[in-house]
């Protein structure tokens, strides 16, 4: 479903858990700086 691809609750959520789910979130979304900093802390090596 393309609108919580817009939700930054559930992206945040998804992101939190896997980093690899930024992958999926809308465009405006992956710009956004608090998106970026959850996905490096979720999936840093």
């Amino acid at each position: 479903d393309d609108s919580l691809k817009k939700d930054k609750e559930v992206v945040l959520a998804a992101v939190k858990q896997d980093g690899r789910a930024l992958e999926y979130a809308d465009d405006s979304l992956k710009k956004d700086k608090e998106f970026i900093l959850a996905a490096v802390k979720q999936n840093s090596y």
